[in-house]
């Protein structure tokens, strides 16, 4: 036991300070009935050596003559305190909730599901773990702080993620995808993003800027936009489709005039009365049926009942038309309906070109007929405005001279910008006349076309079949006529 020795003698029997060896703990030790100021035990405790974590309750009721018992230390050691522990501060929101649209209601389409983000992206940044507060023993000597809990900021990691190489707290995105965290905290960038169920207002639109695949179907209404590859293991309703990639459907695309963009390949079991399909190249494993496609490859399908396909490859198929004769079906192969658009819009310019240099050089004409007869009869036109009694009428015919002649400068420039405008407009539509057209493109069918259906290769060559033929091609001749030739 450590007892206090500097006490006055005559108060040392009525205040005593004990100190435990690991001094953690002291305890004041008085007569019981005695009474002392406060200050007057904070200066024995002092004198004694204590002087952190002094208990002031108690030291009052000390001071008030009551002895304190052993279960009441006057003071114990301040305890350090831990750090703060490492912590994770994610950088993606992964809230999911409907969209507040800018006429205040809320868009139940738009619920936000994937997180798309870029190759590098920071997704989380570890915050390190703190050293906590010192803690100190009655006679104040320090006790270090606590370091906080520590993590492997590895644990967060999952696939398509990874640490940023010259700072280990940051995790970065590994590739382009869809970002994940699942409910340990895990990160995750996965290529491929995975729907479980039918595109819905359970999972609203779907935007993803890797792959994805959709488990069930895709409902009208709703719109799935993709930068990668698409597979949908269900069917298409009426519904807003964009693949950069190729796009597999296992059933197929029923009626609707939602637009459907594929930049790749496309395959499916059927296509049924659909307006505005665009793909790559098509393959269908049943029917095309009433639906107009635009294509930029080749088509195959087993059979093509109505509607319009244009296709700047080969198009291939079981059977084309019907027996009804009023199920018109237009095929169109060897044409890039795209660079056809471009081109009528060039055209169309240059007819406006055109006009519009037609009235120049009539402007023109009456111009220099205007100049002739004026320099003829200048003198006597002067002399004649010099006459003019009012100057300000004389001061508008001369304005009227200046802005005329200023007009002949200018209407040369411009015939001139004009005609080489045109010149160029008429080189760039023979480039895409010839561009727009594969005239190596084939019609081929493998079993029936039928009566009623128009066959078109190019822009311009038409074939109408009259009657029903079995196992028979279409392609150009040198000639450009389409001939047909049996398989």
């Amino acid at each position: 036991m450590n007892e206090n020795t500097n006490i006055p003698e005559s108060e040392e029997k009525a205040i005593r300070v004990e100190i435990a060896p690991h001094k953690k703990t002291a305890w004041l030790l008085s007569d019981e009935g005695v009474k002392y100021s406060v200050e007057k035990l904070r200066e024995a405790l002092n004198n004694a050596g204590v002087v952190k974590g002094i208990n002031e309750e108690y030291l009052k009721l000390a001071a008030s003559g009551e002895k304190l018992l052993r279960s009441q230390p006057i003071a114990n050691a301040v305890p350090p305190q831990a750090g703060a522990s490492a912590k994770l501060n994610y950088l993606m929101s992964d809230e999911v909730g409907a969209k507040l649209k800018e006429d205040g209601r809320l868009d139940f389409r738009e619920i936000n599901l994937i997180k798309n983000v870029t190759e590098n992206q920071p997704l989380a940044v570890k915050i390190p773990h703190q050293l906590g507060e010192v803690g100190y023993l009655v006679t104040g000597e320090e006790v270090p702080g606590k370091m906080g809990k520590d993590f492997d900021i590895k644990i967060f990691c999952g696939p398509g993620v990874k640490i940023m190489p010259d700072k280990e707290n940051v995790i970065l995105a590994a590739v382009n995808g869809a970002y994940k965290r699942d409910k340990s905290g895990r990160i995750s960038v996965s290529e491929v993003f995975k729907v479980d169920s039918d595109v819905d207002y359970r999972t609203g639109n779907i935007r993803c800027s890797a792959s994805a695949e959709i488990e069930g179907d895709v409902k009208a209404g709703f719109e799935v936009h993709v930068e990668g590859d698409l597979e949908v293991k269900g069917l298409v309703e009426n519904a807003d489709i964009e693949v950069k990639g190729d796009l597999a459907v296992r059933y197929g695309f029923t009626q609707g005039a939602a637009p459907v963009t594929v930049g790749g390949e496309l395959r499916a079991m059927y296509i049924y009365n659909r307006s505005l399909i665009k793909a790559g190249s098509l393959q269908i494993k049943e029917m095309i049926g009433f639906s107009d496609l635009i294509v930029d490859g080749d088509v195959t399908a087993n059979r093509i009942v109505g509607g319009k396909i244009i296709a700047k490859g080969d198009i291939v198929c079981e059977e084309i038309g019907s027996a009804q004769h009023e199920s018109k079906t237009y095929i169109i192969a060897g044409l890039d309906f795209a660079k056809k658009k471009e081109r009528d819009k060039v055209k169309e310019e240059f007819e406006e070109e055109r006009e519009a240099l037609q009235k120049l050089r009539k402007e023109n004409v009456d111009l220099a007929k205007w100049a002739a007869e004026f320099k003829k009869n200048a003198g006597k036109v002067m002399e004649e405005i010099t006459q003019i009694a009012s100057s300000e009428i004389a001061a508008k015919v001369q304005q009227n001279l200046k802005q005329k002649i200023a007009r002949i400068r200018e209407i040369t420039f411009e015939i001139e910008n004009l005609e080489n405008f045109i010149k160029e407009n008429e080189v760039k539509i023979e480039e895409l006349n010839k561009a727009l057209q594969n005239p190596k493109a084939k019609v081929i069918v493998n079993g029936t076309v039928f009566a009623g259906v128009h066959i078109t290769i190019g822009e311009n060559a038409v074939y109408q079949l009259k009657n029903p033929r079995r196992k028979v091609q279409f392609r150009l001749n040198n000639e450009g006529e389409i001939i047909v030739e049996n398989l």
